[in-house]
């Protein structure tokens, strides 16, 4: 490795790094297109350094390496502490003399940010080995689906003929409300919504779905009485005249969600989305299934899209590698985790 030298990038350094990807990552990628996406998801505020690690030749200079990553305090300096990051794009050169450069990258990021927590969600089952080698929990996110019963046609999912259960029993105990931002800071201020692993706060879902550059997202409360107990975040997603509402991120008490399931479905029916859905890892998905979500078996006749950007209407299996030095019991993720749910053109 003497022959390399790791490196975060620094803001005179953008070019270089843009170019990389450009070249070796892929061509007129949103991050190569974008300067505006790329400051908004990498660009640290205070050192004005981009949040990715570079290796340079020590000979040539060139970059033959880098490892982008997204810190949750990116969006809320109170989750430092957490020293919890996000992994982006990964990408080495090809060729034996680059042979251990990737886990170089990865080394030199836990050293220089000190990070006790990382996740990477989107892998690819072939690097499975190196991550459960490096103590890795690996995984496969639950793709959860609730069908709109009143559609005639669906034109972005496709359902075969097959028996769906419509939620109708309400529980009168909770109400399902759409926040409006102007609640949202005081509302999402509550610290007993934050008691899962990953760790986040209001002011990280500020920050990362109030200002994001091209997404509108909304937040959905679910309430007893005049408490709010839970959130949904959500986005509508649009194809070929037709729309659905996904799910990127849940706080508060998980469980609540299948007791508000009709209430759910009542929201799309009167927005005339096809489904709501849910990728996630961590929550109860028996609990979900009985209340009428449906899980989506990759290789199964029901379709539920996760690529809009282009659109592909086929199922999508994501995957998932998580490190932590605490030895979690447990934790959730989301779409919206990492740089999942970002666009692909803006």
């Amino acid at each position: 490795m003497a022959r390399f030298t790791f490196e975060v990038c620094k803001q005179d350094q953008v070019t270089d790094l843009v170019k990389y990807i450009d070249e070796h990552w892929a061509k007129n990628h949103i991050l190569v297109t974008s300067r505006e996406l790329l400051d908004w998801q990498h660009k640290n505020v205070d050192t004005g350094d981009y949040n990715f690690v570079m290796a340079r030749h020590n000979k040539s200079g060139e970059i033959c390496g880098l490892l982008g990553f997204i810190p949750t305090s990116h969006f809320s300096v109170e989750l430092e502490s957490e020293k919890e990051v996000w992994l982006a794009i990964w990408k080495v050169n090809e060729g034996p003399k680059y042979i251990g450069l990737g886990l170089g990258l990865l080394n030199f990021l836990k050293r220089e940010f000190s990070v006790k927590n990382i996740c990477s969600i989107g892998i690819s089952p072939i690097v499975y080995p190196m991550y459960q080698t490096l103590g890795y929990v690996v995984g496969k996110m639950n793709h959860m689906v609730l069908l709109n019963n009143t559609i005639s046609e669906y034109k972005i999912a496709k359902v075969p003929t097959l028996p769906f259960k419509v939620p109708t029993k309400k529980n009168s105990y909770y109400r399902v409300e759409e926040i409006d931002e102007s609640q949202i800071s005081s509302l999402l201020s509550d610290p007993s919504l934050y008691d899962n692993k990953t760790k986040k706060d209001g002011n990280y879902f500020a920050a990362r779905f109030l200002l994001h550059p091209k997404f509108r997202y909304r937040f959905i409360g679910v309430y007893s009485g005049t408490k709010l107990e839970a959130f949904l975040v959500v986005r509508v997603v649009e194809h070929d005249s037709s729309t659905v509402l996904r799910v990127v991120d849940v706080q508060g008490k998980h469980t609540i969600i299948s007791q508000v399931t009709a209430e759910l479905h009542d929201l799309i029916v009167n927005e005339g989305h096809e489904y709501l859905d849910l990728m996630q890892h961590g929550m109860d998905v028996d609990s979900l299934t009985d209340a009428g979500f449906m899980l989506v078996d990759p290789e199964g006749e029901l379709i539920i899209p996760d690529y809009f950007q282009p659109f592909v209407q086929k199922n999508i299996p994501m995957h998932f590698a998580r490190y932590s030095q605490e030895k979690e019991a447990s934790f959730v993720l989301f779409k919206g985790d990492s740089d999942q749910d970002r666009p692909n053109r803006m």
